[in-house]
C-alpha cells in the first residue's frame, strides 16, 4: 500500500472506490502516465522547435514572462496560453483525431444556390432524421437538399488535423501565428474566437475526452514559463519534418541575461 502522507497520483488511484480491480486502477494510471509523459513530451519538443524557428515569436513570450516579477505567477501569461493553442492547432499529436459512433442520424444539407458551402460543398446543417426537420441560425439561410446522411451506429473519425485547419476559420491556416489567439472583445470577433475554440479539439470532447488534459496543461504551462523565461532558443542544426513531428533538430539555448 501506499504509505505517502500526500495525496500522490498513485495513492489517489489506489483509494478511489469506483475502481473495483487492480486491472481497472492499472489501466488509469497507464492513462495518466500517457498524458503526463508522452503526448505532453512530444508536444513540448514541437513548441521549443517552433519558437526557435520563430525569433518573433520567442521573444516576444520571452518579454512577456520576464515583465512578471513573481515567477509563480508567469504560468498565467495569456500570451503563453496563445502559444501552447497554436502549437496544438497546427501540431496536434493526435493527428489522425478519435473515433466516435454516431447515437442517431446526421443529415447534412446545402446551403446556398451555389454550392459552396464549406468542405466538399457540404455545410454542417444538421437535423434529426426523426422528424426530417433541418435548423439554421440564419433565417435567410434556404436548405436546397440534403447531399449527405451519416446513419446511426456509423463509425466517425474527426481528424484533427483537419479540422484545426479550416481555411474558412483559420486564416492561412499553416502559419504558425500566436496572436490569432488573441481576439479583442466585440461581436465579430467573438463569433471568430467561438468558431476557432469550437475547431481546436487536441485534447479531442464530449463526455469521452481527454481525463488527463488538465495534468498535461499544467505541464505545459510550467515547462515552457520555467525554459522561456529564462532562455533564448535557436536552431544550431537543422533537422526534417516527418509524421506530424520535428526529427533530427538541434537547439542551442542561450541563459537571458537579466538586466538591473
Amino acid at each position: 500500500p501506499n504509505k505517502s502522507s500526500h495525496n500522490t497520483l498513485i495513492k489517489l488511484i489506489e483509494e478511489n472506490t469506483s475502481l473495483k480491480t487492480d486491472w481497472e486502477k492499472v489501466a488509469e494510471i497507464n492513462v495518466w502516465m500517457l498524458a503526463g509523459y508522452d503526448t505532453t513530451g512530444y508536444t513540448l519538443a514541437n513548441a521549443v522547435v517552433l519558437l526557435a524557428k520563430h525569433p518573433r515569436v520567442a521573444t516576444k513570450l520571452q518579454q512577456e514572462l520576464s515583465s512578471v516579477e513573481n515567477p509563480n505567477e508567469r504560468s498565467k501569461s495569456k500570451y503563453l496560453r496563445c502559444v501552447i493553442s497554436e502549437v496544438q492547432r497546427i501540431l496536434p499529436i493526435t493527428a489522425s483525431g478519435s473515433a466516435r459512433v454516431t447515437g442517431r442520424d446526421f443529415e447534412f444539407f446545402d446551403r446556398n444556390d451555389s454550392g459552396n458551402c464549406g468542405i466538399g460543398g457540404i455545410d454542417g446543417i444538421i437535423s434529426n432524421s426523426s422528424n426530417g426537420s433541418a435548423s439554421s441560425s440564419n433565417e435567410n439561410i434556404k436548405v436546397r437538399a440534403r447531399v449527405m446522411c451519416i446513419p446511426c451506429g456509423s463509425n466517425v473519425v474527426v481528424p484533427f488535423l483537419v479540422s484545426h485547419r479550416f481555411p474558412s476559420i483559420f486564416k492561412e491556416p499553416d502559419d504558425f501565428y500566436p496572436e490569432r489567439w488573441d481576439t479583442p472583445n466585440d461581436n465579430d470577433n467573438n463569433d471568430k474566437a467561438k468558431a476557432m475554440k469550437a475547431a481546436l479539439t487536441p485534447f479531442s470532447v464530449g463526455m469521452r475526452n481527454c481525463p488527463g488534459q488538465s495534468l498535461a496543461m499544467t505541464e505545459m504551462l510550467t515547462a515552457l514559463t520555467r525554459l522561456m523565461a529564462d532562455f533564448e532558443l535557436e536552431v544550431q542544426t537543422e533537422g526534417s519534418f516527418q509524421v506530424m513531428r520535428f526529427i533530427g533538430f538541434r537547439l542551442r539555448a542561450t541563459r537571458v541575461t537579466k538586466q538591473c
